[in-house]
């Protein structure tokens, strides 16, 4: 996310910030599964902790239950904002 930029103090500095938000998000979830098959650690009953569900962890979490992982997510910045 860019809640850690300080815009106005790089505008201040005459330094451009851009956003794309999700824009690598799919790729970053499969780079994670490949990995997750080249260890070998998608098993049955295989657990995965996911901290932070943003636009990556939504999609590593969807993957990883797709290919029946238990998945446990942990968010408390969202769970904060959505309680």
């Amino acid at each position: 996310g860019e809640d850690h930029v300080d815009k106005a103090w790089l505008a201040a500095r005459g330094t451009g910030f851009a956003s794309a938000p999700g824009c690598n998000a799919n790729s970053v979830s499969e780079y994670v599964v490949a990995a997750l098959l080249e260890l070998d650690a998608i098993k049955p009953e295989t657990s995965l902790g996911v901290v932070g569900f943003g636009h990556v962890g939504r999609k590593v979490a969807a993957k990883a239950r797709a290919l029946g992982m238990r998945v446990v997510v942990n968010d408390p910045p969202l769970e904060a904002v959505t309680a």
